[in-house]
Order: structure tokens, then C-alpha cells, then sequence
């Protein structure tokens, strides 16, 4: 597995910091807690994989970095989110469109919701580069053209006055991601991208997304529900549940010896870690509702490996351990299989 010079970059300050950052949103009448005391980094030219069930949070801490969650029902609980040494969550809306787009892209989980139907795609992707950039509209259909060809759409001139739902998926996807690049930025926040793809098209995105790593040293968050696409793609990886990052680990260390027992369960779902002609593995249980989590640890009732009265008692803080960091009062004492040889 072809490893990157991310870990010559780590004694620079880090491109992103998450200190403690926690957040609620209003549903209905009342706040319920959606992340709590999220820490992470991100350096320059690094790719961190975030992975975690549905409704872990993930998408959530994503439109966070960037202030797209509406204020309007939500509430900053505490923390703080450092973009190149700046608290985006103090800078108000007229700063936060500037440093998007333009400091950071991001490609959105589903990219026939993301384009607007109304309008043809490369007249979306010029939006943006005008709007940052001040160019006229001919120097910013230029872009466009180059831009698609960058990503890898054929015939780019055709393709950029087509409407959305004349592309296929991976032609929007591709879209999508030359939106996200228009503006060269230095973190790109990708949102499930190669999800409602088939393998084809799926490993073309990636593909594309490492290229486009390497000739501009962005740094990348990468959310993805699929293993092995953080396996292949990213430097570390965070594991998300109920709100909370659990596991946070280089790469290979989490696979061969995950230290968490949600990660090591999300791991033995793999189906290469599956034993011939029997039955799948199954996480049992489901994650926490909205706003209903356990005084101690919130794996604690799906968890094999859980001691009444040690773990389920006190919230667990996120602590260092083998150059990572778990939430886990027994994670020195458990072994607990990752992915086989």
C-alpha cells in the first residue's frame, strides 16, 4: 500500500484543528446534543478517512468545518474549529463564504442534490470561480473547459452545457469535484463521494482524487461508510459513534489492531474477514437516538467487551495511546481482531 510524505509534514502547525468542538441542534423545540468534544487535525498534504455508521455525525462535523450548519437551529456548545490558525465558528457569514470555495472545497454526498437542475453545469462551476477569483464570464468558461479536462471529462466543451440530469452519476460526480477544485484550495472536504457508484466508476473517482492530491498537496477529510476505500486512500482514520470520535489511528496500525471494540466490530463486517459459507458477522444492537445517549461509554450496550459499573458509569475521555488516541477504559487490556493477512 503506496504511503505518502504526510508523516514528514506533522511538525508543522496542522492546516485544520478541531479542539474540543461540540455541537447541538433543534429538531424540534428542544436542543439535542449532535457532537461532542470532537478533537482531530489535519496537516498539510494529509488524507484523514472519517468512518462511523449512519447518523455517527459525520456529515454533521463536515458542514461544521465550514459553518453550513444553520445557526439558526443550532447552537455552538463548546470548543473550537481552527482553519491556517483562524476560529471559523467566531467569523461571521460574510468571512465564512470567502474562505469557501476558495480555502476549502468540498464535494457533497450526493451530486444530483448538490447541482442545480435549473442550471447547466458548467455554468454552475464558473459561478464559482467569478465569485472568487473577479474574472469575466469568458475567462471563467475557459477555466471550466480546463477544469473538466483536468477531471477527466471527456469532450469537455459539450459537457459543460449540458444539464445535470443529461450526465451520468460519475459524469456529475466529476462535476462536482472540478466545483470543489475550481479554486485551488488547500483542504477538500469529500462527503461520501464514490457513493451510488458501481466499482468502475467508483475506483476512477479515487484514482482521480489521488492525482489531484498529489499535483496540488491538498490535504483531504475523506468520509466514507466503505473500509476498504479509507484502507486504500488515507493516512489515518477517525472512528465516529453516537457524536463522538472513538479511535483515531495510522492506518495500518488500526487495521492490523484496532483498539476500540466498535472499530474492531465495524472491521470483522469486512467481507474478506467473513468465514466461507457461514453466516455474516453483525454489529447487534443500533446506535443511540438523537439525544438519548448513555451516562458512560455510548458503546456500552452493544459492546462485548463492556464491565457494569466500570464503563458505563462516567463519559470517557479521549486519550493518546500507540500514537493514536481511543475512548476506552480497557483498550490496553483487550486484543481485538482487526483484518487478517
Amino acid at each position: 500500500m503506496e504511503r505518502t510524505d504526510a508523516a514528514t509534514k506533522t511538525d508543522a502547525a496542522p492546516l485544520l484543528s478541531v479542539e474540543g468542538f461540540s455541537l447541538d441542534i433543534a429538531p424540534g423545540r428542544e436542543y439535542l446534543p449532535v457532537l461532542d468534544d470532537i478533537s482531530l487535525t489535519v496537516g498539510a498534504g494529509e488524507v484523514v478517512g472519517l468512518v462511523g455508521e449512519s447518523g455517527s455525525g459525520k456529515s454533521t462535523l463536515a458542514m461544521s468545518l465550514i459553518g453550513l450548519v444553520p445557526k439558526r437551529i443550532s447552537r455552538q456548545r463548546g470548543g473550537r474549529i481552527l482553519f491556517n490558525g483562524v476560529d471559523v465558528t467566531a467569523l461571521p457569514e460574510r468571512d465564512l463564504r470567502a474562505i469557501r470555495g476558495s480555502q476549502v472545497g468540498m464535494i457533497f454526498q450526493e451530486p444530483m442534490t448538490a447541482l442545480d437542475p435549473a442550471y447547466r453545469v458548467g455554468d454552475q462551476v464558473a459561478e464559482v470561480i467569478r465569485r472568487h477569483n473577479g474574472v469575466s464570464r469568458a475567462e471563467a468558461r475557459a477555466q471550466v473547459i480546463e477544469d473538466f479536462r483536468l477531471v477527466e471529462i471527456s469532450d469537455p466543451e459539450r459537457r459543460a452545457d449540458a444539464y445535470p440530469h443529461e450526465l451520468s452519476g460519475g459524469l456529475r460526480q466529476r462535476v462536482c469535484i472540478a466545483m470543489a477544485i475550481a479554486c485551488r484550495p488547500s483542504l477538500l472536504i469529500a462527503d461520501e463521494p464514490t457513493t451510488a457508484l458501481d466499482v468502475t466508476t467508483q475506483a476512477q473517482i479515487l484514482d482521480l482524487l489521488r492525482r489531484l492530491r498529489a499535483e496540488m498537496d491538498m490535504s483531504i477529510v475523506l468520509i466514507s461508510h466503505d473500509l476498504a476505500v479509507i484502507a486504500e486512500f488515507c493516512d489515518r482514520v477517525m472512528v465516529m459513534y453516537a457524536g463522538q470520535i472513538v479511535e483515531q489511528a495510522p492506518i495500518d496500525p488500526f487495521f492490523v489492531r484496532p483498539r476500540h471494540p466498535y472499530s474492531s466490530a465495524l472491521l470483522q463486517s469486512l467481507p474478506e474477514n467473513q468465514p466461507p459459507l457461514q453466516q455474516l458477522s453483525v454489529l447487534r444492537g443500533s446506535p443511540p437516538a438523537l439525544g438519548h445517549v448513555a451516562s458512560g461509554c455510548r458503546f456500552a450496550a452493544r459492546c462485548d467487551f463492556v464491565q457494569h459499573g466500570r464503563c458505563d458509569v462516567e463519559p470517557i475521555p479521549l486519550r493518546g495511546l500507540d500514537g493514536g488516541a481511543v475512548r476506552c477504559v480497557r483498550a490496553e487490556e483487550l486484543a481485538l481482531p482487526g483484518v487478517g493477512e
